[in-house]
């Protein structure tokens, strides 16, 4: 117990001892208040001590290097030795393609394997970070795109080498009532710089296929954009400091549709610019609030995480998705699809649809994951490697070995066939003559 917060206490009695043992206070109604005073005083006492041990009790203490290193030995034997292993070895670009039409191969028409919390092993509880082991399981899986929760904590017992700086955007792993339960944490600089490594070396068969990132914003655990916004700025600012190490892949460019970035061209990226053209290409989805980082007060901070952005997916039910014209990318609950009187087919035919669940860390049934596909959804996050291989195989079987699906064809973009000028008919020719232009005549 706090030493400065029992002081006053012990300060108190001792003043009050002497005063009860003076000679002078013989009156018994001043010595019944002074009993009166130390009993109040002793019951304040005896409270501060049983809110101490309870909170000790309640409130585990962060774990230490030496228990996370423990614990981080378990998961990475556990994900060598589990079964089954998921392996996946067929290709994008030799296979699943071949039997998709030419006017069909565009990123609006595929559905990647996508995975929620990357880098994380183990259960929800006490698991732990490991990105080395995670992302040669992950791209060995077929894993290709990947949610990556965003937030900051301020908690200055979380500190290095367990956690990134309190106050630094960073992934945790957190229950529905937002309490961290890993052992550590994982800055975005880590997974950018493990992606990098080990996406050119595992999986030969994958090796030129796209990436897609999800950097979400966790909202609940973010200075408020509008309250707070130049700390939200910052915080953009951070997220885009760590991005540049991806620079040489990213998608930035459109040729004649201009700029790629700062979700200006999304429906051209989804069905203008080929799979082909996306070879190798790492793209990246935010909901942050990208523009307001733009504004002249915060010119100042660079860089600018619009500049680094494809797509800005916004929030979309189906109780209004009806009633608008939906254009760019969106995110829905995976819940409200199945059931629902909406043609998600026709609104996720030039739209990317991202489905998440309240509870993210628990995996949806297979069938309603198949019926989402079916439905034309594109991405739905799946906690892969916090949950045991044999429970996530039946619903990484629906992908058959490859990092994506085709669209059902009822649900697919195609693109029309391109405007070719008639030939003119000979009824239409004005010449008056074949060795005269049309509309000239001879004068004699």
């Amino acid at each position: 117990m706090s030493s400065t917060f029992t002081e006053p206490f012990t300060r108190t009695a001792n003043s009050i001892g002497k005063t009860l043992s003076s000679p002078h206070v013989d009156n018994k109604i001043t010595k019944t208040i002074v009993l009166g005073v130390i009993g109040v005083l002793f019951i304040i006492l005896l409270a501060y001590l049983i809110y101490s041990v309870t909170q000790k009790a309640v409130t585990p203490p962060d774990a230490s290097p030496a228990t996370v290193a423990m614990v981080v030995a378990t998961q990475v034997s556990s994900q060598q030795t589990q079964t089954p292993q998921l392996v996946a070895a067929n290709s994008l670009y030799n296979s699943l393609l071949s039997s998709v039409p030419a006017n069909q191969q565009y990123l609006a028409n595929i559905q990647p394997l996508t995975a929620y919390l990357p880098g994380y092993l183990g259960p929800l509880q006490s698991g732990v970070f490991v990105p080395e082991t995670y992302f040669l399981k992950a791209l060995q899986a077929g894993i290709r795109a990947f949610f990556i929760p965003i937030g900051l904590y301020t908690d200055d017992n979380k500190q290095p080498p367990n956690f990134p700086l309190s106050g630094t955007p960073a992934m945790v792993a957190r229950d529905n009532n937002g309490t961290i339960q890993s052992l550590n944490g994982m800055s975005l600089d880590t997974i950018l710089g493990n992606i990098v490594t080990y996406r050119s070396s595992e999986n030969s068969s994958q090796l030129q296929e796209p990436i897609i990132l999800y950097i979400h914003a966790d909202s609940a655990h973010l200075p408020d954009p509008v309250k707070q916004e130049a700390a939200y700025v910052m915080c953009m600012q951070k997220i885009a400091t760590s991005l540049k190490a991806i620079h040489m892949y990213r998608l930035t460019n459109l040729g004649p549709y201009g700029s790629a970035v700062g979700g200006h061209n999304e429906a051209a990226i989804l069905t203008q610019t080929t799979l082909q053209d996306l070879q190798s290409k790492i793209l990246i989805f935010t909901n942050f609030n990208t523009k307001v980082q733009l504004k002249d007060a915060y010119q100042h901070m660079e860089p600018v995480l619009d500049e680094y952005v494809n797509f800005i997916y916004k929030p979309l039910s189906s109780s209004n998705s009806g009633s608008i014209a939906a254009t760019g990318s969106r995110i829905v609950n995976l819940a409200d699809i199945s059931g629902s009187q909406v043609n998600w087919a026709d609104q996720a035919r030039s739209v990317w649809y991202l489905a998440t669940q309240s509870d993210m860390s628990s995996p949806p049934s297979p069938s309603l994951v198949s019926a989402a596909l079916t439905s034309g959804i594109h991405s739905i996050p799946l906690p892969f490697f916090m949950t045991p291989n044999a429970t996530m195989k039946p619903i990484w079987d629906i992908w058959q070995g490859y990092a994506w699906k085709i669209k059902p064809e009822s649900a697919r973009y195609t693109k029309p066939d391109p405007v070719v000028p008639a030939t003119p008919s000979a009824a239409m020719n004005a010449r008056v003559s074949s060795d005269l232009q049309p509309g000239q005549t001879s004068v004699l």
